[in-house]
């Protein structure tokens, strides 16, 4: 069911609700299905008559893994998806896969520094929404609470696809799916012969230059692979045209101070196949290295950060099919090694307050003549997990899902000071984290869907199932008062949908899906400086959980092309967030509020997301998407600042409430594709976001947002603090594919030359530039 019909000759469109790929596809990428149609071939008498001239055109099944933990057609699921495949990956050509996302629905980028971008999905950010790599755990206990450059760790260059779910995931992938899940699926093993590309990438606004270099060969018993991408980046020129009511220190003369950085990548992978394919082992390894991404957005206090992160992945999977009573038997082992430097400085500006543009800069190259302190703080986490999974078909309609994992993480964090920009380091008491702490999770699920009626024409399917997770944590000698700090907590997860396809036409569909999450290491027991607060431990922090309501159609119609709409209201308790506190009986430290995490009454989200897509007439194809998010945290005490929203009434009750951090505007993309040729693609396309004014106490107390001068606040000097501006961006692709082994890539991107930033963003975007990238294949 649900075959869709490729707008462009040969080229298989499977990101339904963002801005199509403008890279045309020789061949299916991995994941979908391929059915060679004729016109009168399961067509209806107006699809034949339209298709009249189709015969022997290639149509597809846009296929997802994330809203089932198997494969089915994007089209039946009864969830809110995206799938953004290799040719869309490549025609972006986004440096991170933050980037890459930030053009689906219902998701926002923030980017605290270059080289860590990072998304919202749903308002929900950092270990809230769950990474997977190819069905295996990415996240870890030791994610920092709100936006963390995690994700950056990932190439875009080395997956073959990215799917997201949009809500709670928890009932098939744990704790930690609340806003969403992004899963990541490697670039496949060849099984024909050899594969073999270079790719060549520049781009003008950060003078970044570097390659994609990949190789394999394989059959169908028997292959493997490697790659390689390195990038170099300079200075970030931004915009110069608008952006009123935005200020960062750390932009001068059009460029954002110390915001060149490198990424480096490696991949390889091994397959052993039998001859009847039934049986599978996978070995996989995936490294990521950010080097050289600074921190600045606190400059005007005189405050840089250098972060190096690394990443090493290793996993193997075992599959075997028609094993017994199992149509499907899975089995995983990983594991996981991430190791963070980070190098602070705190510059002395003596009497220059606001500092001047010469001391800024002087600071941000880290002259040691500023230099009054520093800092080396060192994190690295180990994780080994496992698990399985099985399918099984108990009766004619009903389809089972059952499984179980495990994961645990061993933490060591050190910490070293020193006085001046050349005096000797000094080995601390602790790090961010205890030393030797740990945290382990254990899980099993089970999900079923079940066919209640069909016609031949029309289906109605039930799906629901739970899932039972514990973790358990220790943290030795977390601070003089704590002490040894351990804890443990359980969490039962359900989740039921109802989704009623109308043969390939229409797919209504109805769930309630629950979330959630144990608090992490970070939030418990971390004792330092993390950005805009001084955080204190609490070992008392309890789970939060969530129910998510959401109604979507999905519908296919000749001459309109593709619809996606849906809306949705998520209902948390206890959510952790964080409220002011004191330490050793100080309401701050080196001048940072002291914060601790708390788990609040109640918090609640609602919104709208939807996108469509025309059929192309002459080539030419309308595309399109929106998303509009509202939400509130319960508060401890009135707000006089806090604005509900249009539908506030239906959640206050007699409470208090306040504004959530970094609430994400309205978000918006509408474009034109066109396609005269298989073998030319081209996109016109205006993204942007809207203005947010509704902020949160934290957000008046964040750089990022209500910095007016350097290292001063709108409040601090009396002024009111406006959010973030509006703003939207004119962006053109083009792909051409000359030869059968070549392939250009062109993007003109912020074409007016707009000075904007995204939400909470301690970067601003980039100016007017070209991205070119030429792939050669062998």
């Amino acid at each position: 069911m649900a075959v869709f019909r490729s707008m462009f000759p040969r080229c298989v469109m499977v990101t339904l609700l963002a801005a199509p790929g403008v890279a045309s596809a020789e061949s299916v990428p991995e994941g979908e299905d391929v059915v060679a149609t004729s016109p009168e071939e399961g067509l209806t008498s107006e699809d034949e008559q339209r298709g009249s001239e189709a015969s022997g055109e290639v149509e597809t099944i846009a296929s997802v893994t994330v809203s089932g933990r198997r494969a089915q057609p994007e089209f039946e699921a009864e969830r809110s998806v995206s799938v953004i495949d290799e040719a869309e990956l490549a025609a972006r050509q986004s440096v991170s896969l933050g980037e890459a996302l930030s053009e689906e629905p219902g998701v926002s980028l923030q980017a605290t520094t270059r080289g860590s971008e990072t998304v919202y999905v749903r308002g929900l950010v950092g270990p809230e929404n769950l990474i997977l790599v190819d069905g295996v755990r990415f996240n870890q206990s030791t994610f920092r609470t709100g936006p963390n450059q995690y994700l950056a760790t990932l190439s875009p260059g080395a997956l073959a696809r990215v799917e997201l779910l949009r809500g709670p995931g928890s009932v098939l992938y744990g704790s930690g799916a609340m806003g969403g899940v992004i899963e990541l699926q490697p670039e496949a093993i060849p099984t024909q012969g050899s594969d073999i590309r270079v790719t060549l990438r520049g781009r003008t606004a950060d003078l970044g230059r570097g390659f994609d270099l990949r190789g394999g060969w394989g059959t169908s018993k028997v292959g493997a692979m490697a790659g390689a991408t390195m990038m170099s980046h300079d200075r970030l020129s931004v915009g110069s045209r608008g952006g009123e009511g935005i200020f960062l220190a750390a932009e001068s003369e059009g460029e954002m101070l110390a915001s060149d950085y490198e990424q480096r990548f490696y991949q390889g992978g091994m397959r052993l196949a039998d001859e009847a394919g039934k049986t599978e082992l996978e070995l996989r390894y995936l490294h990521g290295a950010i080097e050289g991404a600074k921190r600045t957005d606190q400059l005007g206090l005189g405050q840089m950060r250098e972060i190096d992160n690394s990443d090493d992945l290793v996993w193997a999977t075992f599959r075997r099919d028609e094993l017994g009573p199992l149509s499907e038997l899975e089995v995983f082992g990983a594991y996981h090694r991430t190791d963070e430097q980070t190098a602070r400085v705190k510059c002395t500006f003596g009497d220059d307050v606001p500092p001047s543009d010469e001391l800024l800069r002087r600071c941000a190259s880290l002259d040691d003549s500023l230099i009054g302190s520093r800092r080396r703080l060192r994190d690295t986490v180990q994780t080994f997990g496992g698990g399985f999974r099985v399918e099984l078909f108990p009766a004619e309609r009903l389809r089972v899902l059952a499984g179980g994992e495990g994961y645990f993480d061993a933490v060591a964090s050190r910490r070293e000071d020193a006085a001046g920009g050349g005096g000797e380091f000094v080995l601390a008491a602790r790090g961010n984290f205890a030393d030797g702490s740990t945290y382990s999770t254990l899980g099993g699920y089970a999900h079923g869907e079940f066919s209640l009626w069909s016609d031949g024409a029309r289906e109605l399917v039930a799906n629901g199932g739970a899932r039972v997770e514990h973790a358990r944590a220790f943290a030795p000698g977390v601070n003089a008062t704590l002490g040894d700090v351990s804890f443990a907590n359980t969490g039962v997860v359900g989740q039921l949908g109802l989704n009623l396809l109308v043969g390939q036409r229409y797919n209504i569909y109805a769930n309630w899906s629950q979330g959630f999450r144990s608090p992490n290491l970070q939030e418990t027991t971390v004792l330092g400086d993390t950005g805009n607060f001084f955080e204190v431990p609490n070992d008392e922090l309890g789970p939060e959980r969530s129910d998510t309501f959401e109604v979507g159609l999905k519908s296919r119609l000749p001459y309109l092309g593709q619809l996606r709409a849906g809306v949705f209201a998520s209902l948390i308790s206890d959510r952790i967030t964080g409220v002011d506190g004191t330490y050793q009986g100080q309401s701050e430290v080196d001048g940072k509020q002291v914060r601790v995490r708390v788990n609040a009454d109640q918090a609640y989200y609602y919104g709208l997301e939807a996108g469509l897509r025309s059929e192309a007439f002459f080539g030419v194809s309308l595309y399109g998407n929106l998303a509009l998010i509202d939400g509130a945290v319960e508060a401890s005490e009135p707000d006089a600042s806090f604005e509900g929203g249009p539908l506030h009434g239906l959640f206050a009750g007699d409470r208090d409430w306040t504004t959530p951090r970094r609430l994400p505007p309205m978000q918006y993309l509408v474009g034109l594709s066109y396609s005269p040729l298989p073998e030319v693609q081209a996109a016109l396309f205006v993204q942007g976001a809207g203005a947010q004014e509704r902020l949160s106490s934290g957000d008046r107390r964040d750089y990022r947002i209500c910095e007016v001068a350097p290292g001063q606040l709108a409040a601090e000097v009396g002024q009111e603090c406006g959010g973030t501006p509006g703003w939207a961006t004119l962006n053109l692709r083009a792909s051409y594919r000359p030869l059968p082994l070549l392939e250009l890539d062109l993007a003109l991107t912020n074409l007016s030359d707009e000075r904007y930033q995204h939400h909470g963003s301690g970067m601003l975007g980039a100016g007017r530039q070209a991205l070119l990238s030429a792939t050669l294949g062998f």
